[in-house]
């Protein structure tokens, strides 16, 4: 039986005896948790080079093998200060989060402290998983080393320097561009030169490359952790936490759908305080809680363990906002990830630090003070609670098959990160905000979606969809149009909007907008473009939407059809019948928009083009109201949130029988539907037998 993982961060106070520390499992055993994340420090194993001690740990496995819950050691591997000081002696002591961690001079003490770390534990009967990198990031410093890695990397990307010349020449820029004479040429110190030098955009191609060879060496970094842990403990699963999933994936050196093939299992960290700066905004914390689950299901899409392995469980006052997530917020987001598909959720932290320069007692489940109850320990308690009554059991529960994909362009977070370099923060997040704004409005409307990567584009993985989505997709290469291209022509329909498909990859202006043929496949193409602090209103054929800050004239061909015009009278919107689909470019950030403005109309208007192609919805709700399912053999879970600000009557069809209700939501039932009322931002789980 696959449970659904209820798990909490315990951090680890090393003056606490074994009973005090007993105390504290025996209080996460009966709060319903039966995971524990624990950080094993670097500087605390290994306080002085080869002096390793493993007390506070062992009284951790001890407590947690008494309390039968399994434990998940994270390796915390910020270097030690006597190690610190050996790296700043050589120069090699870089800022950042992290260090480099491929460097020699870093991987021999690394590893040795790995080793000492996994034969001690392997064999305990409740470690559950190595989490291998807490956040990982990649540091990206300029210096000797990295710089050599790059122009290695470069000469394998690049089978020869005419292949490099059409990449970083492809297009004549205003300030020329720096370039090597031959790939002999290419080394550390001219690539140190380049970016000493590349000053107004000179290296503009190199930093792009920079860019995408820092997310292979992020994978390389955490492939050769992996590695080492498997070398002593082949057994046990690896596993990371991915974070800051609404900004730009390149600020901390991610592919994202690339570094979950480096590990076992994997998760997401969620804070709203951090990820959703905009969160005291109506109702937009939810959202983004969902936005950020969907992404992190994105990476594997059931194929591996996947769940959320730290989510904010209490108040901080030290972060982008201030925030604590009340009651209902903890029951939206256990339930929500349950609905989900994905396989659990831990919260940070189970108590809060009791002193440090910031966090200091923030983000604690229970009192930080005495470790006794909340309201939010208690109702992580009672979803528990439930899971156990109706006998929940992930085994064969699957989530319906969605017929609409959203594109996750890392080539747009690209282009985004690099014209964002001095420049105003909102620019390299913009095409996330496009996103989320995509997946909230289908979402509102009960669409199923999956976000997919150009790779599984490129590997013909669209064939599965009915529909797909580019909001701000900018940078479209030739290779991804032509698949795009094929999938409508076979029969599938296509929305574009933020400018869509204006650049080539890499970042190349060519002669039609949008580039690489899609001008055909819209039936329309750029006439002008003019971007505003204002929005700009568009009238359709039945109502009136926003088009934010963008203003994209369109010239259509002359089978296409004219649905949506700006003030002046310009064409706004354009629909096009292309082989046997159908395709709609939209000339404004309609998608973007919504990221901080509820704009019911211009949401609405987004998610009526699956209907209009034939795609009809999940469930037939009241807009605002959405249902999540897990389907089963025997069972079928329904998951229905009520976002609205009043009670809303539902009535769903359905022929099996109710099995029960997590939280005690009075409810009717026939030979044909399930009927209730639902409060405002009310969340209820409904369980029903087939």
């Amino acid at each position: 039986m696959a449970e659904f993982t209820l798990g909490t961060m315990y951090w680890i106070n090393p003056r606490l005896t074994s009973d005090e520390v007993l105390h504290d499992f025996s209080d996460i055993q009966a709060n319903g948790f039966s995971l524990v994340r624990v950080l094993a420090w670097w500087e605390l194993v290994e306080p002085e080079e080869g002096n390793f001690t493993f007390d506070h740990l062992d009284r951790v496995f001890r407590a947690a093998e008494q309390q039968h819950l399994q434990l998940m050691p994270t390796i915390g591997f910020y270097p030690p200060v006597w190690l610190t000081r050996k790296l700043d002696a050589i120069g090699k002591n870089e800022s950042g989060r992290y260090p480099m961690v491929l460097r020699k001079e870093m991987q021999r003490p690394l590893g040795a402290f790995i080793e000492k770390l996994v034969t001690r534990y392997r064999n305990s009967n409740v470690l559950a998983m190595w989490n291998v990198w807490n956040e990982p990031t990649v540091n990206d410093s300029v210096n000797s080393d990295r710089l050599a890695h790059f122009a290695d990397w470069l000469k394998r990307h690049y089978l020869d320097f005419d292949q490099l010349k059409q990449a970083w020449f492809g297009e004549y820029p205003v300030f020329s561009l720096l370039l090597p004479h031959s790939m002999e040429e290419l080394t550390a110190e001219w690539l140190a030169d380049a970016f000493r030098y590349g000053t107004r955009g000179r290296d503009c191609m190199v930093r792009h490359d920079w860019l995408v060879f820092l997310t292979d060496e992020l994978n390389a970094e955490i492939r050769w952790v992996c590695q080492e842990v498997k070398r002593y403990d082949a057994t046990h699963p690896t596993h990371t936490n991915i974070h800051s999933l609404s900004g730009n994936p390149l600020n901390n050196g991610h592919h994202h759908f690339r570094l979950v093939d480096e590990l076992d299992t994997v998760s997401c960290s969620i804070h709203t305080s951090n990820d959703y700066p905009g969160g005291k905004e109506f109702y937009a914390p939810l959202w983004n809680f969902s936005f950020c689950a969907e992404q992190c299901y994105s990476w594997t899409k059931g194929r591996k363990h996947t769940m959320i392995g730290e989510l904010q469980a209490g108040t901080t006052n030290s972060h982008w906002c201030r925030y604590c997530p009340t009651v209902a917020d903890i029951r939206y987001e256990l339930c929500h990830t349950l609905g989900t598909g994905l396989d659990g959720v831990v919260f940070w932290l189970w108590r809060g630090w009791r002193t440090g320069t910031f966090e200091l007692g923030e983000f604690s489940l229970r009192n930080p003070a005495d470790g006794s109850p909340t309201e939010r320990s208690e109702e992580i308690r009672q979803f528990g609670e439930c899971l156990k009554k109706y006998k929940i059991s992930l085994t064969g529960l699957v989530r319906p098959a969605a017929k609409i994909a959203l594109l996750y362009s890392q080539s747009t977070f690209l282009y985004r990160k690099v014209i964002a370099k001095d420049r105003p923060f909102h620019l390299e997040s913009e095409p996330s905000q496009a996103i989320f704004g995509c997946y909230r409005a289908l979402r509102e409307a009960n669409y199923q979606v999956d976000i997919l990567s150009e790779e599984e584009v490129l590997r013909g993985e669209l064939s599965r969809y009915s529909m797909l989505y580019l909001p701000m997709t900018e940078v479209i290469g030739a290779q991804t149009a032509e698949a795009i291209k094929q999938f409508v022509a076979a029969g599938g329909a296509l929305y574009g909007d933020g400018r869509c498909g204006w650049l080539d990859d890499p970042m190349y202006l060519r002669n039609e907008i949008p580039g690489n043929g899609l001008a055909e496949v819209f039936g329309a193409k750029e006439t002008d473009c003019a971007y505003s602090q204002d929005s700009f209103p568009v009238r359709t054929q039945t109502q009136g939407i926003s088009a934010g800050g963008m203003k994209q004239k369109l010239s259509p061909e002359p089978e296409a059809q004219v649905i949506g015009w700006f003030g002046d009278g310009s064409v706004a919107v354009v629909d096009h019948v292309y082989g046997r689909g159908r395709t709609r470019l939209a000339g404004g950030n309609c998608c973007q928009n919504l990221y901080d403005h509820r704009d019911v109309q211009t949401s609405q208007w987004i998610a009526s083009f699956p209907q209009e192609c034939g795609v009809k919805p999940d469930a037939a709700l009241p807009y605002g109201v959405v249902r999540s399912r897990l389907i089963g053999k025997q069972i079928e879970l329904w998951i229905i949130h009520n976002h609205e600000a009043r009670q809303v009557p539902i009535h769903l069809p359905f022929s099996g029988q109710l099995s029960g209700v997590f939280y005690g939501t009075p409810v009717l039932e026939d030979s044909a539907r399930v009927s209730f009322v639902l409060d405002s931002q009310a969340t209820e789980v409904i369980v029903l037998q087939k």
